[in-house]
């Protein structure tokens, strides 16, 4: 579905690593027990064989420059949007402060 958590949300501040979907929209409703979001929404743009890899991404309308983002905003619902081309855009989430982490409670 485009999005990977490394540490299986078991950090003290989980986060998702984005990757390219292989569909064109997914919707994914959210439980009010356990999230503020009623829906979190991907949709993806310019999606097919060839274009197979991220360009950009907007995550509620605003530019993601990191290829990860917070479980905390995706509880909270919304739309991420992945705009996918047919070559690697090698500027997007390459510099090293935008490379995912991970904090485990010690």
């Amino acid at each position: 579905m485009g999005l990977f958590s490394l540490t299986g949300n078991n950090s003290i501040d989980p986060i998702y690593e984005i990757t390219s979907p292989v569909f064109d929209e997914i919707t994914i409703h959210l439980s009010e027990e356990y999230h503020g979001g009623d829906q979190f929404k991907i949709v993806t743009r310019n999606n097919s064989e060839e274009n197979r890899y991220i360009q950009s991404a907007k995550l509620n309308g605003e530019v993601l420059d990191k290829a990860w983002f917070y479980h905390k905003d995706f509880a909270r619902g919304g739309l991420l949007e992945i705009v996918l081309g047919p070559e690697p855009n090698k500027s997007w989430g390459s510099r090293p402060e935008d490379a995912p982490y991970t904090s485990f409670e010690e």
